[in-house]
């Protein structure tokens, strides 16, 4: 799969016209194909009226705090032809999922690594793994978006055919990047989804306090984490949850999170499957990072970053795991790696498994 970013500008509604403008017949009946099977999937759940209620919730936080990412949705179910409220109901999906405490019945579909670092000329650096579940490597994209609802300026997003923004991660032209990994949790409520708070973060934010600053201003749906770094080496780790939400800061050393969060707020309300792979695989990933990064970053990141993030068990220390899975944990696969540079305003990416996928370099 090619890594030439698709180019999408103009408004954000626009930017998911045109999104959608550029995928092949192909491509549309895939992304149709996945939204569709997946709310047909949690139909049950959609008819519940708590869940109603809960969705009603996230889509009113959406309205105030991400208006650029509903414009964007709204496009984007135009452009290939679904009904505006699955696109959103696919979004929400696994909110929903944990708070009917679905995930005994449900396919682990994300895992992901993910962690920051500054080196010994303080240059900071952001890396993730992407594992995802099923067919979605086929609809993975890196985008451009250039609008004028983004005064943080353009944004270079690693995402996915059908889904608005920073899917998966992103870096504006300021320097901010950032990386998300999915935390299945109790702790849920009406509020901003993930991926529409990473979009209005890299869309609006120059800096990781201004990040923090906006986290901080808006309500959660709650789960997963977020990992960013800026340009001058400011580094923070947040752990999302609705009543919960925890930030670990750093200027000098390295930040990491997996599938699991940290903090004594929200670690207790992890929603786990006795014997899941999921759940040892989270823990053991996070111990070859640190293991990684126990006599400090390297000078040369991008080399390091690549043989860690093409890692497998057998590389790994005696307590952990490989970071490139292949289907050890349930139907998670590492379908890409990103490795951000904010100082330059580029990236490195991976458009498949790293152990086996040429890396190219692209700036915003």
């Amino acid at each position: 799969m090619t890594s030439a970013p698709v180019s999408l500008c103009g408004a954000a509604r626009d930017r998911g016209l045109a999104q959608a403008a550029a995928a092949s017949a192909d491509d549309i009946a895939r992304v149709r194909r996945a939204v569709e099977e997946r709310v047909a999937a949690g139909r049950d759940l959609l008819q519940r009226e708590d869940h109603r209620t809960l969705m009603a919730g996230c889509v009113d936080a959406a309205d105030v705090h991400a208006p650029a990412s509903r414009a964007e949705v709204r496009g984007l179910a135009e452009g290939f032809g679904l009904a505006e409220d699955d696109l959103l109901a696919f979004l929400h999906m696994p909110v929903l999922l944990d708070t009917a405490k679905a995930r005994a019945d449900a396919s682990v579909e994300d895992g992901c690594s993910t962690w920051a670092a500054v080196d010994g000329s303080g240059r900071p650096w952001v890396g993730k793994n992407r594992d995802y579940g099923g067919d979605h490597a086929a609809l993975q994209r890196l985008f451009r978006h250039d609008g004028p609802d983004l005064p943080a300026g353009p944004m270079l997003c690693l995402g996915s055919l059908g889904a608005p923004g920073a899917f998966s991660s992103g870096i504006n032209a300021r320097g901010l990047a950032l990386v998300d990994s999915q935390v299945p949790t109790a702790d849920h409520g009406p509020g901003l989804c993930r991926y529409f708070l990473m979009s209005e973060i890299l869309g609006r934010c120059a800096t990781v306090a201004e990040a923090l600053a906006l986290i901080d201003a808006t309500p959660h749906a709650g789960g997963g984490c977020l990992t960013l770094a800026d340009a001058s080496g400011a580094m923070a780790a947040v752990e999302l949850g609705h009543a919960a939400v925890r930030v670990e800061t750093a200027r000098q050393g390295w930040l990491a999170r997996t599938n699991h969060h940290l903090s004594d707020a929200l670690s207790g309300r992890l929603i786990e499957r006795p014997g899941e792979p999921m759940g040892r695989s989270t823990r053991e990933r996070l111990e070859t990072i640190r293991a990684a990064f126990a006599t400090g970053v390297p000078k040369d990141v991008p080399a390091f970053a690549h043989a860690l993030m093409a890692s497998h068990d057998d590389d790994a220390p005696a307590d952990g795991q490989g970071l490139c899975r292949h289907g050890q944990d349930g139907d998670s696969r590492t379908i890409s790696t990103v490795l951000f540079e904010p100082s330059a305003r580029r990236l490195y990416v991976s458009m498949g498994p790293p152990c086996s996928t040429p890396w190219n370099r692209h700036a915003v």
